[in-house]
């Protein structure tokens, strides 16, 4: 583990709980360039990907909500959601989560899409 000197970036991110990519990858890529940045995650619950109702009631937002008022609790600068579910529900689903988040955060929000 590094020990930090001085002020850092948090880069907060929220996913959904089946995804075993976005983690390793993105620390992996800050510990070699940006080492005064750290990531941090918060997720929700997904364990199917499709278009069948069930599978659409993962993406509710209260759920993801909760995990960004957590995420908020770490004095985050803002919340990026990294999820790809923009590609079946469409990009301004994107962006009315990213407005909810930052409702309920009270800090900016973005997505990776």
């Amino acid at each position: 583990m590094r020990a930090s000197i001085g002020p850092r970036t948090l880069l907060d991110m929220l996913t959904p709980s089946s995804n075993t990519v976005l983690e390793p990858l993105t620390s992996a890529m800050l510990a070699d360039n940006l080492p005064d940045v750290t990531a941090h995650f918060a997720r929700f619950p997904v364990q199917e990907i499709s278009l069948r109702e069930a599978a659409l009631g993962q993406f509710d937002r209260e759920p993801i909500l909760q995990e960004a008022r957590l995420l908020a609790d770490a004095r985050v600068g803002s919340i990026v959601w990294s999820g790809t579910s923009a590609g079946w529900m469409g990009f301004e689903a994107d962006e009315e989560l990213c407005r909810a988040i930052a409702g309920a955060a009270g800090v900016p929000a973005g997505t990776s899409v």
